[in-house]
């Protein structure tokens, strides 16, 4: 049998060998897609890893900074407090000093004058005025003790039975005065007069009686 000639076998020895070496090369096809991908995410993994530990170092700086100047502000405050309510603390007793001088009054010589018996003229014309110098001035006579006594007997006597029923209030009043000994009411105006005694005043919840000056109350 010819080397060369081409026999079914061969040909189909061929065919094998030609998949075979299609389906290596697939295989490592594959493998390369496998690796670039994984490649690519390891690269992609990395690259936001640092841009976040980037991202992250500035955020830690920036926090630091602002809590620096916050830290610095509360200092300045604080001072501020301090230094002001030195200043308010010494200036307290000089405040105190100020609101406690008393300025000393100014005597004139005109008040250490001795004073005067006499009064001042206007108040005797004051009492000029209110008095009538041209009439007579009539003293009334003094009532003697016992005799006063005897009109406050009298008086009692006189009143002693006389009783404020009601008064009828108008621009013109009437009262009514019960005699219990009797038993007579009168209905009486202002000037009437009640065994001797006169009527002086009616009021809204009294009547004022008169007998000889003296003057008595029916409630």
């Amino acid at each position: 049998m010819v080397q060369g000639s081409s026999t079914p076998e061969r040909e189909l020895l061929k065919l094998i060998e030609a998949e075979r070496k299609g389906f290596s090369k697939r295989g490592e096809k594959k493998k390369r897609l496998r690796f670039s991908f994984l490649g690519a995410l390891k690269g992609r993994w990395a690259f936001f890893k640092e841009a976040f530990s980037t991202n992250r170092k500035v955020v830690i700086r920036e926090i630091s900074l602002i809590n620096r100047v916050l830290m610095g502000v509360v200092i300045l405050l604080g001072f501020y407090v301090v230094v002001s309510n030195t200043f308010s603390f010494l200036s307290l007793p000089q405040k105190v000093e100020r609101t406690l001088q008393i300025k000393p009054k100014s005597f004139k010589a005109s008040s250490l004058r001795e004073p005067s018996i006499l009064k001042e003229a206007s108040y005797y014309l004051d009492k000029v005025k209110k008095r009538n110098i041209f009439a007579m001035v009539v003293e009334k006579p003094k009532i003697k003790e016992t005799e006063k006594k005897e009109l406050l007997r009298e008086v009692e006597e006189k009143t002693k039975n006389l009783k404020l029923v009601g008064i009828a209030w108008s621009d013109n009043p009437d009262a009514m005065i019960e005699d219990t000994k009797v038993k007579k009411t009168y209905f009486v105006k202002q000037g009437d007069i009640i065994n001797g005694v006169r009527i002086e005043r009616i009021f809204r919840d009294k009547v004022v009686l008169t007998y000889k000056g003296e003057k008595i109350e029916l409630k």
